[in-house]
């Protein structure tokens, strides 16, 4: 998750002290993967299952000698929902 702190600078319509403001960025990890993609990723991860994202569309879901191709992200929430997560 990424922070970033923004330090507010007093300006003419600005009557009060500085402030400081943190802004989480949600919409995106640093590997551009969207949030919600990842935290399901870490979910499957969490029962020992690890996700790879094609090219193309879909994911692929394996565990030692299980693959199992998700079409999309809907497909792999199903999958995640099977595991518990």
């Amino acid at each position: 998750m990424m922070t970033n702190t923004i330090e507010k600078t007093p300006s003419v319509t600005n009557t009060g002290d500085s402030e400081t403001q943190t802004h989480v960025e949600d919409f995106a990890t640093s590997d551009g993967i969207p949030k919600a993609v990842f935290t399901v990723m870490a979910r499957c991860a969490l029962f020992g299952y690890s996700v790879h994202q094609m090219l193309g569309a879909g994911y692929i879901v394996g565990s030692h000698a299980f693959t199992y191709h998700a079409k999309d992200f809907a497909d792999l929430q199903a999958f995640a929902a099977k595991l518990g997560g």
